[in-house]
């Protein structure tokens, strides 16, 4: 697959995920946009924000994705953060968004609970960062198995 297909392909599930009438993306779809997703989010607000930006299914898309694209090492690392992120508690499995902080803290006690997950997320966040080219190319793959052609402009 070459940049200009992936680039295709990003944009098609995109539109068809955020579009109203577009037909539901096929569960090898929904892999390949999960894991790219995660993979896009991840270096750019971290994982607080991948949990606070994105749905339960979503996550939950990742986690199937991660395992069918056989990259055990981004998935320990999203289990790691997840347990981190979540306290222990399940990643739900609906649409709805996820609280990562309970709206009762005052300001200075959400800063404390921030700065500490954030520092426990730095080498998370750091060795997943390093896993991209893996992770790219595990997608391209992944992508000529199962979703050749049908996305091509």
């Amino acid at each position: 697959m070459t940049e200009t297909d992936f680039e295709s392909l990003w944009k098609n599930l995109v539109q068809r995920m955020h579009g109203a009438d577009e037909p539901a993306l096929s569960k090898h779809e929904r892999h390949f946009y999960a894991v790219n997703l995660l993979r896009g989010s991840v270096p750019r607000s971290g994982f607080i924000g991948y949990f606070e930006n994105w749905s339960g299914s979503e996550i939950a898309d990742a986690y199937e994705g991660l395992r069918a694209l056989e990259l055990p090492s981004a998935l320990e690392l999203l289990e790691q953060a997840a347990r981190i992120v979540l306290g222990g508690r399940p990643v739900p499995v609906d649409a709805s968004p996820i609280e990562i902080f309970p709206a009762s803290l005052t300001e200075a006690e959400y800063e404390q609970a921030s700065n500490r997950m954030d520092q426990a997320l730095t080498p998370i966040e750091a060795e997943f960062c390093a896993l991209d080219e893996t992770i790219w190319a595990a997608l391209c793959d992944y992508a000529d198995l199962h979703l050749r052609v049908r996305h091509r402009s």
